[in-house]
């Protein structure tokens, strides 16, 4: 048993990520088993806003009012139900001039507004004209596209049975070539798993966004799910 032990022990450092090792006195190998299923995207998530600035907190506060309803006009307009539009987050912050102090303190340069909302689009060949539209409607933040999918669940799901079954073939590969039986799986234990795909950034100045009807194009790849397992077998006496 010790050399069968020891060729075990040989072929897990060819494959990598495997073990053996004795619990209560029973031999057993160990493998680590990971598969990937990729889906295609069906639908975007984009998040913009508009940000403003006065010396008034008021004024800041109307103005981006007034800009963040009339994003919203247009992206309904543009097709988008109400349903898919959401608040992001919403945040005010007083700006400080460093280099000016007033004898109280920094002096204060105005007040900043940030408001982002959240706009789920199903139909991605309207993804860069979401992101058009709402600049040439006064956004002036695009903080993020990203492209995700409704079969994400299903697809982790089929990753982790794909896991298993990778694990159950290299526990057999391993027990064939060390020339011993494999037994019964004993324990199986999800490590991790990851789903991403694509994710864009960009932002834009009020004065920067686009005044021509081009349509800015985003090009939506597979997304990835990933799991990985670690599963033991007993090695059959």
């Amino acid at each position: 048993m010790k050399k069968i032990l020891a060729l075990i022990l040989a072929f897990t450092m060819l494959i990598g990520c495997s073990a053996v090792a004795s619990a209560d006195g029973d031999s057993i190998i160990t493998v680590i088993g990971t598969a990937t299923v990729s889906v295609p995207a069906d639908f975007a998530i984009v998040t913009l806003g508009v940000t403003t600035m006065d010396e008034d907190v008021q004024k800041s506060a109307g103005l981006n009012a007034e800009k963040i309803d009339a994003v919203i006009f247009a992206l309904k307009e543009l097709g988008i139900p109400e349903d898919d539009i959401s608040t992001a987050y919403y945040y005010m912050e007083t700006i400080y001039d460093y280099n000016t102090t007033d004898g109280a303190g920094y002096a204060i340069r105005g007040y900043q507004v940030n408001n982002s909302v959240t706009v789920t689009v199903r139909a991605l060949e309207l993804v860069g004209q979401v992101v058009d539209t709402a600049l040439r409607a006064g956004a002036n933040q695009v903080n993020g596209v990203s492209f995700q999918s409704t079969q994400a669940g299903s697809a982790c799901d089929e990753a982790l049975q794909a896991a298993i079954k990778e694990a159950s073939r290299k526990a057999a590969l391993m027990a064939e070539a060390a020339g011993v039986k494999l037994g019964a799986m004993v324990s199986v234990t999800e490590n991790y798993g990851s789903y991403g795909g694509v994710s864009m950034k960009a932002e834009a100045a009020a004065d920067m966004a686009p005044r021509s009807t081009a349509n800015t194009r985003f090009l939506a790849d597979g997304l990835n799910c990933t799991a990985t397992v670690t599963v033991a077998f007993e090695i059959e006496k």
